[in-house]
């Protein structure tokens, strides 16, 4: 399997592989907290905790189904849990690559909002927070190429829907570190081909929240 078959097929099953990921680490991980004799608190997270995570983010992606590369930036996540883990999640994303094919640049600003699952677990003193999210909003491009039927454009905007998740290792009662964020990002803008583009994204960062114990 060439590099590039290899991402048709992750960005192309990106929800289902996430998913499926997402259900063995956290099994494995209950599991693994069992055999060794910790406490493995496993329940929705109590009460109203509010954080921000701001997390370096790199995104396998690809403009039209015959070409891929790599996009750099960052993130800034705010999220309120509710009620037993579930809550709102509101997302901003900034993306950069100084040349998508043939010199082209993209530059690509994403925000999303959606509900969020929050479940924490402990191995012995070390507390964990699985995350997951099913985020809709708007993709905006700017200083690139998007053609469209009136000729090339220097931007472009429209259609992003994001699903993943992540792993938070707390520190402190105010301070957790993301370990890992893994999310299929889709969306519409165009490309002469299909207007669409399946990306997966992958971040970690540090977490910023109100007192967990």
């Amino acid at each position: 399997m060439t590099i590039r078959s290899a991402f048709t097929v992750l960005t192309a099953k990106g929800p289902a592989l996430l998913a499926a990921l997402m259900f063995v680490v956290g099994a494995s991980h209950i599991a693994a907290a069992q055999s060794l004799g910790g406490t493995a608190l496993v329940h929705a997270e109590d009460g109203h905790v509010l954080s921000l995570a701001v997390t370096f983010d790199s995104t396998a992606a690809n403009v039209t189904t015959a070409n891929s590369f790599w996009l750099y930036g960052g993130s800034a996540e705010f999220n309120a849990s509710l009620v037993r883990g579930f809550g709102v999640t509101a997302g901003f994303m900034g993306l950069h690559t100084g040349n998508s094919g043939g010199g082209v640049p993209i530059n690509l600003v994403v925000e999303t909002l959606g509900p969020s699952y929050s479940l924490r677990s402990r191995i012995g003193r070390h507390p964990v927070t699985f995350l997951a999210h099913g985020l809709l909003g708007e993709a905006n491009g700017f200083s690139g190429v998007y053609p469209k039927s009136t000729g090339p454009d220097s931007s472009a905007h429209g259609f992003a829907a994001k699903v993943g998740g992540g792993l938070d290792l707390q520190v402190s009662h105010h301070l957790s570190v993301r370990l890992v964020e893994a999310n299929w990002l889709r969306t519409q803008l165009p490309n002469s081909t299909t207007n669409i583009q399946n990306d997966l994204e992958l971040g970690a960062g540090i977490v910023f929240h109100t007192a967990r114990h």
